[in-house]
């Protein structure tokens, strides 16, 4: 609900951002896109800090938009205007980006590129520097990252490894990348929501909207080069392409809307708005046949019969999945969890010599039980099912194999 309830702040945002653009109408239908992608429905169940940061992102966007609208409306000097209407917007903004980037760091790629369209849409590169709203918002949006990171860093000990292993040079050389990178922005957004996107930039005609506009492309763009393999990997790393997309059919909106009111008689008119009732029928009905066909019900027994299995007592290691969440919330058990065969590719593109039975012996070490719940992701690892086959199975569930490590083939009795 909490989640949910972040995306539709999101929502909100988007129609002011598209308003303000454009017109009410392409604000229309940006925010049905937003709201009925099905992938952003799914997205906004998911409690993760990626609902939050997206709609604190476009929440930014639409307080820097309406800064660099203000300053020209105004008339304002590099220097500020007189009334002080830049200041309430550069003060807001700087507010709200920071806050984003203090939610998740990575949104500073989107603050940063939507903040440089709207800026650079306005004020030429070297005004900038001579701006004092501009460097209000820029120190308002470092300071709560930067003092968290401070504070983490020097006294909790926290971000050993948090930005390692996300930029790997040799993808950049791979077709491969890019084709996986383009089937997961296409899973998020769509690839026909992305091409109009695109197409609804050849439509743009105001300076600062084509500049925000990509701006705001620019930095996915820089976003995914750099975060290279969790991009072509992870497909909510793209979620923020929904919004991307949403704001970018805003001008595609206004025309469409435009030839919609000259339509000439009033079957006509209605009939467009049945196909458009249509259109969203048809997503709702998807999404909520997709929701109907998962059911978790049965996970609480399944997790509840593997902790009865291993004790509350056991020492644990476990190739499972979501890096043991679901054994900790339904089975209340921790464990030491073995990289899956994803983050041993990781490890391997980013060129790390690895010793899989080294790192086996040391994980192994002083624990009594091997537990095997993803059995797909076992069946790739060639290396560790050679490993454990010098263990005796203890259970083999349904679903699910134990291995006991106190013991081996060659010392049982």
């Amino acid at each position: 609900m909490i989640s949910a309830v972040f995306w539709l702040m999101g929502g909100i945002f988007i129609y002011l951002l598209a308003r303000d653009m454009v017109s009410v109408d392409g604000a229309v239908l940006a925010l049905a896109f937003y709201l009925l992608v099905p992938y952003g429905i799914f997205a906004s169940r998911s409690f993760q800090p990626d609902p939050l940061m997206v709609a604190l992102v476009v929440a930014f966007w639409w307080l820097v938009y309406r800064w660099a609208i203000s300053s020209l409306s105004q008339g304002a000097p590099p220097f500020g205007d007189d009334k002080g209407v830049g200041w309430k917007w550069a003060i807001l903004a700087g507010l709200v980006g920071g806050l984003a980037i203090f939610v998740k760091f990575v949104a500073a790629f989107f603050v940063i590129g939507g903040a440089l369209g709207a800026l650079l849409g306005r004020f030429k590169l070297r005004e900038l520097f001579h701006n004092p709203q501009v460097w209000t918002m820029g120190v308002l949006g470092v300071l709560p990252g930067a003092a968290w990171i401070i504070y983490g860093k020097l006294v909790l000990g926290l971000f050993g490894g948090d930005l390692s292993g996300r930029f790997i040079p040799s993808l950049l050389a791979s077709p491969l990348f890019y084709i996986q990178w383009q089937t997961k922005a296409d899973t998020v957004a769509g690839g026909i929501g992305i091409m109009l996107g695109l197409l609804g930039l050849f439509l743009v005609r105001e300076r600062v909207v084509r500049a925000f506009l990509l701006g705001i492309w620019g930095a996915y763009l820089v976003f995914g080069l750099y975060f290279n393999y969790h991009i072509s990997t992870h497909d909510y790393y793209s979620l923020p392409l929904i919004a991307i997309v949403a704001v970018s059919l805003t001008p595609l909106g206004n025309w469409f809307f435009t030839r919609l009111g000259e339509a000439g008689s009033g079957w006509v008119r209605g009939a467009l708005f049945v196909v458009l009732l249509y259109g969203v029928f048809s997503t709702v009905w998807h999404v909520r046949n997709e929701m109907k066909s998962v059911d978790y019900r049965p996970q609480v027994a399944y997790w509840a019969e593997i902790r009865e299995t291993l004790g509350t007592q056991a020492s644990i290691v476990a190739l499972t999945e979501d890096y043991g969440n679901r054994l900790a919330y339904w089975g209340w058990q921790k464990a030491t969890i073995w990289p899956s065969s994803g983050d041993l590719y990781q490890a391997d593109a980013r060129g790390n010599q690895r010793d899989i039975e080294k790192l086996f012996t040391e994980t192994v070490a002083k624990k009594s039980l091997f537990l095997v719940t993803d059995l797909e992701d076992f069946a790739k690892q060639k290396e560790l099912r050679a490993l454990l086959a010098g263990y005796p199975v203890l259970v083999r569930g349904d679903g699910y194999l134990i291995y006991d490590l106190q013991h081996t083939l060659e010392t049982q009795p």
